[in-house]
């Protein structure tokens, strides 16, 4: 069976992209996927724990230690879901 991951906005983000993925990759059960939660900038007030979460890293705009931290999360996967939203 493939493994699926997500690189997309994940809650505590509040948008329709974060909503759907939450909801699909739960959809997807216990052994599902894991999300790399897509940042603009760092906040880790609001940021789930690591490891005890679906989220595996977080992409943070403009920090290029986060997009190698992504890669690496990501790597392990067979299909990656790219999720995307434009800012007009």
């Amino acid at each position: 069976m493939a493994r699926f991951g997500f690189l997309s906005t994940y809650p505590p983000t509040r948008c329709g992209l974060a909503t759907f993925t939450e909801a699909l990759a739960g959809a997807m059960g216990e052994h599902g996927p894991r999300v790399v939660r897509v940042l603009d900038e760092a906040s880790p007030v609001d940021s789930p724990r690591f490891g005890a979460s679906i989220v595996a890293a977080e992409l943070v705009g403009g920090e290029r230690v986060s997009v190698r931290a992504s890669i690496r999360a990501l790597d392990d996967f067979d299909v990656v879901i790219v999720q995307h939203e434009c800012r007009a």
